[in-house]
């Protein structure tokens, strides 16, 4: 439930898409999905995972389902991780919250050797923000800011021209 994971933090602005407001005039986004947990544990269990005895999920082999949180220590993004954590567990999730101290080297320990099953993150946008170095498939390499290691060339080919045209 994003907004459970949300509340509280006013002044934070909510990045749904990979577009800005600013970035576009009369842009219509697709509608968010409501939160449904019956139907997100539905899913769950359709794709070759289901629930043991005491309510958590457990792959074929009969092995916890557990995912790995990083995050920086940072009081917010601490708070946002402990929120998610909460949430996947809900699902049935085993979750694990592993924090980091500012004097490790958070991108290059972390990030760059994708280290996480889910990365909670800050990334200062800027005045012009490019979302191709977040979603393009040549960016999903350690060196690379394409965080989820999402690849797909439809998207690709969509971001280049998106670059390139003047028609907005």
């Amino acid at each position: 439930d994003i907004e459970k994971v949300r509340e509280g933090f006013d002044d934070a602005r909510k990045l749904d898409y990979p577009f800005l407001e600013r970035q576009g005039e009369n842009l219509v986004f697709p509608e968010i999905g409501k939160h449904d947990i019956n139907k997100a544990k539905e899913l769950l269990e359709g794709s070759n995972l289901r629930y043991d005895d005491n309510g958590r999920l457990i792959d074929s082999e009969g092995e916890l389902v557990t995912l790995t949180i990083a995050v920086k220590s940072r009081p917010v993004i601490s708070d946002v991780a402990e929120r998610f954590r909460k949430e996947l567990e809900g699902l049935g999730f085993t979750a694990i919250v592993v924090s980091y101290d500012e004097k490790q080297d958070f991108f290059t320990t972390v990030v760059q050797p994708r280290s996480y099953d889910i990365l909670i993150y800050e990334i200062d946008l800027g005045i012009a923000a490019d979302p191709f170095v977040y979603y393009g498939s040549t960016q999903a390499t350690g060196a690379g800011w394409n965080f989820s290691n999402y690849k797909n060339s439809i998207s690709d080919n969509a971001l280049l021209t998106a670059r390139t045209t003047t028609n907005k």
